[in-house]
């Protein structure tokens, strides 16, 4: 009896060490925990516009050339503010200053200088979802356009004052989140001016035209 008992006590010392050297079962060994949301860029990259400031060169051809008997081709540069209406609205007010000059071809000297100062609404067209740096956004725009042209042909001077409307569409490059390169194409309507200088008159003309502008912009 005694050789049974402590057979049995050594069997049940036996089970007792396995069963408190198994391993509990507290759940599934590998919970599925829920995917982390990839990263998407940035809304400031998706979004049609940026606030930004741009210096700009631009070529200016007069429409009513035979009036200005040669200043039909006017170069120059410009400063201007682009800031959208909200973080990701495609609406922005743009505003800003150019100034172009041109030499006429009459045998006199004469020289023709137009400051413009405007201001506008632009509209964006969004590029794709998830389109980051660089991307294109293409754009419309129009506005007012308050022009200040200088004729000059050696002692002789005039000034003359003008208001109008233009219309511009362009295409905008984003070269990083804060640079971009624009191209754009305006068009100037209802500029009417009278001016006088020496051997040239311009009466019951214009300011009309068009121009080609290239633009480099510093967004912030």
């Amino acid at each position: 009896m005694d050789t049974l008992t402590a057979a049995l006590l050594g069997s049940l010392a036996v089970l007792l060490g396995c069963a408190s050297t198994a391993p509990q079962d507290s759940g599934p060994a590998n919970p599925e925990v829920p995917p982390r949301s990839e990263a998407t860029p940035e809304a400031a990259d998706r979004a049609p516009m940026r606030p930004r400031v741009e210096l700009g060169f631009g070529h200016r051809v007069l429409v009513e050339d035979a009036a200005w008997s040669g200043a039909d081709g006017l170069s120059g540069f410009g400063l201007q503010l682009v800031h959208p209406l909200g973080p990701a609205a495609p609406l922005a007010i743009e505003g800003g200053l150019t100034r172009v000059t041109d030499d006429t071809d009459l045998a006199t000297q004469v020289d023709l200088r137009v400051t413009e100062a405007f201001i506008g609404l632009r509209f964006a067209i969004p590029p794709d979802e998830g389109v980051t740096t660089p991307r294109l956004e293409p754009y419309v725009a129009g506005g007012l356009s308050f022009l200040h042209a200088e004729l000059e042909s050696g002692p002789v001077e005039d000034d003359a004052d003008a208001i109008g409307a233009y219309v511009r569409v362009g295409l905008a490059c984003h070269l990083s989140r804060r640079v971009v390169l624009s191209f754009d194409y305006r068009v100037h309507h209802e500029t009417d001016i009278d001016i006088a200088a020496g051997p040239l008159t311009v009466s019951d003309s214009s300011l009309d035209g068009a121009q080609f502008s290239v633009w480099l912009g510093l967004a912030f």
